[in-house]
């Protein structure tokens, strides 16, 4: 489930974040090479767990939330708010260390657990299913659409009234073969 994943992939980065800071906090400016190399291996650790539960995942799930005729441009609108909120978090950060130093890492702490909470309550999971049923969960109803539980050999699709109906019908080449071998 993609949403568990976006939660893990957010609580584990805000941990590491939370550690980081406290890491600075204490060792920033200081000589204890011990304590300023935690810090930095936590922040290969950070990049991990990025990279593991977050960074591929986003990119799927912006292009699987947009219904089929919005999808381009909706995968690009997303794409684009990610790329230019990195550029506000990069373009900020010198400043911010400058005047802030470690405390500017307690603000992706809060934004982590509060995506982590956001995710768990609000994202619908996608995992295993069809775009078609993707854009069903978030309120986009095609003229045609077939969910994948209701396809096997004996289901007949039919339309009315531009909603999908599968009527299912008894299987005649199981009756044909009890008839031959009698």
């Amino acid at each position: 489930r993609r949403d568990y994943l976006f939660a893990i992939g957010f609580f584990l980065t805000g941990c590491c974040m939370l550690v980081e800071a406290m890491l600075q906090r204490q060792y920033l400016g200081s000589k204890n090479s011990a304590g300023l190399g935690a810090a930095v291996a936590l922040l290969f650790i950070y990049n991990l767990f990025y990279g593991m539960f977050l960074d591929g995942a986003a990119f799927f799930y912006i292009g699987e939330i947009w219904p089929s005729h919005l999808r381009a441009k909706g995968y690009s609108i997303g794409i684009g708010f990610l790329e230019f909120t990195a550029l506000i978090w990069a373009s900020a950060a010198p400043s911010a260390f400058a005047t802030i130093g470690w405390e500017y890492y307690l603000i992706f702490v809060v934004f982590s657990f509060l995506g982590c909470v956001v995710v768990l309550l609000v994202y619908p999971n996608t995992l295993h299913k069809p775009l078609e049923e993707i854009a069903a969960l978030f309120g986009d109803r095609g003229e045609v659409m077939v969910f994948q539980d209701t396809l096997t050999d004996d289901i007949t699709l039919e339309m009315a009234d531009n909603e999908l109906f599968a009527t299912k019908h008894a299987s005649v080449s199981k009756h044909v073969e009890n008839v031959e071998t009698n």
